[in-house]
């Protein structure tokens, strides 16, 4: 078999299509394209799909959750970000948003298992593992358990050991921790 020659003249798509696009010079493609509105109900139906697909469609329901959170319902909010962190790449971000609405909601209990799960999410990321063990410092903090919160700013602080704010918090930590051991 010889090598095929390219077409000496352009070739057109082939009837009732409406795009068409050419792979090489020696094969030509075509596809059918949907038309716009079948798009959008695809891209509708995919967005509130019980399991998160990809990045694209979580992304759109972070924006969902985040407009949930503006309009004061928290535990919608909550369910969604849930959903979210079953995605293993957007799990810490995801867990992190429930703890900080469990706060709010003065579930703290859930906020320390929320932020510890996350731990777990976001090994090699510096930044959120700062955030996240000051997080749960602070949670811990309003627990009363100033042993662990003073653990926790420790453990942010192997992090950023420049942050003021997490070294105040700390010697605030240990200062309520010496207090409570004197008043018992």
């Amino acid at each position: 078999m010889g090598v095929p020659t390219p077409p000496s003249r352009p070739v057109h798509p082939p009837l009732g299509t409406s795009a068409w696009q050419v792979q090489s010079p020696y094969t030509v493609s075509t596809r059918l394209e949907k038309p716009a509105s079948a798009r959008r109900k695809v891209q509708k139906h995919e967005a509130y799909s019980d399991t998160v697909v990809s990045t694209t469609t979580a992304s759109k329901l972070i924006r969902k959750a985040q407009r949930y959170e503006n309009r004061g319902e928290p535990l919608s909010a909550l369910a969604i970000y849930k959903k979210i962190a079953e995605q293993d790449e957007l799990a810490a971000h995801a867990l992190t948003h429930c703890a900080r609405i469990q706060r709010d909601l003065n579930r703290l209990d859930d906020a320390v298992r929320s932020l510890t799960v996350a731990l777990h999410h976001c090994v090699g990321d510096h930044a959120l593992s700062f955030e996240i063990h000051t997080e749960l410092g602070d949670v811990f903090a309003e627990l009363a358990d100033y042993e662990e919160a003073a653990y926790y700013y420790r453990r942010a602080l192997g992090f950023d050991g420049g942050s003021e704010q997490v070294k105040r918090r700390l010697r605030v930590a240990h200062r309520m921790r010496y207090q409570g051991r004197r008043s018992a």
